[in-house]
């Protein structure tokens, strides 16, 4: 095999796509449980932040954790951080994160209304 074929060869490897975050929350997250609520949740989290970069096993660990809170289901960061392959704190700081994305895309899709003296700067009726 001359170099030519080689660097073909290694091309065509390198052009492997490379495993999502989707596929990393099926992989490990159906060891833990098969409650298709909990994918459910955490698929959409996914879907919504998908280009805001980071290790994908990282965000689908994160995003599973907060699915389990979110729908009360008790399973520790501890047990997903195993199964993922990845610490304790992992899930947890990547959990943060999730719960901080959706809480300031809850605020730019719904914009508070500030209570000023009995008044609601955007109505300006007496309450």
């Amino acid at each position: 095999m001359n170099l030519k074929e080689k660097l073909i060869a290694k091309k065509q490897l390198l052009q492997t796509q490379r495993k999502s975050s989707k596929d990393y929350l099926y992989k490990c997250g159906s060891k833990i449980t098969r409650n298709d609520s909990l994918f459910l949740t955490a698929e959409k989290i996914l879907t919504k932040f998908q280009k805001k970069g980071g290790n994908p096993i990282s965000i689908a660990a994160g995003a599973f954790y907060y699915a389990c809170k979110a729908n009360k289901v008790k399973i520790t960061k501890k047990v997903i951080g195993k199964t993922f392959s990845i610490s304790d704190r992992t899930v947890d700081t990547n959990e943060r994160r999730i719960r901080r994305l959706l809480a300031a895309d809850t605020t730019k899709q719904s914009p508070r209304l500030h209570q000023t003296n009995g008044f609601s700067e955007g109505n300006r009726h007496f309450q």
